[in-house]
């Protein structure tokens, strides 16, 4: 009798352990770790972007434009800038639009970087994440970001704790 109380104990602390609330909570530098993070040119109309896309969690994920300094983005009103995004598998088209323009109530702070979020979004299960591309194209340049050209980065991470 012990043993099977053992046991289920045992696989509930297990399953417990591996659950996305428990980790979103008690191990936030392991799950918020990007997927994605590096330079993109959003001040060139028609730079495009290619990722593979990782599905570690079963969460909301964020697409975020970053740029050195934790205050950059403190007064930043609705701005100029509209990306255009295609999630691709197996050669196939499965999701596309366009980005939200960046306005001050989707930024953060990333560590020692402003960032502010264009796109949300799921990855569905079904999806098959090991052949899950998203391809982002610049169809308004995000011009207000001009004095950190070569500093700006892209960055694709989980932004909520889980579904």
């Amino acid at each position: 009798m012990k043993k099977i109380i053992f046991l289920v104990l045992f696989v509930s602390a297990l399953i417990i352990y591996n659950s996305n609330a428990f980790q979103s909570l008690f191990m936030t530098e392991k799950y918020y770790t990007p997927i994605f993070d590096g330079k993109i040119d959003i001040l060139n109309d028609g730079a495009r972007l290619k990722l593979k896309i990782d599905n570690r969690y079963n969460c909301k994920h964020g697409i975020f434009i970053a740029v050195p300094g934790r205050y950059n983005f403190d007064n930043l009103n609705k701005e100029n800038g509209i990306l255009s995004y295609k999630f691709i598998a197996n050669n196939k088209i499965i999701a596309n639009g366009t980005t939200a323009p960046p306005e001050r109530r989707n930024t953060t702070r990333l560590k020692s970087r402003s960032a502010v979020c264009i796109l949300e979004f799921d990855i569905p299960q079904e999806w098959n994440s090991k052949n899950v591309f998203l391809t982002l194209k610049v169809n308004e340049p995000m011009t207000f970001l001009s004095q950190y050209s070569s500093n700006t980065t892209c960055v694709v991470r989980p932004v909520s704790e889980y579904k």
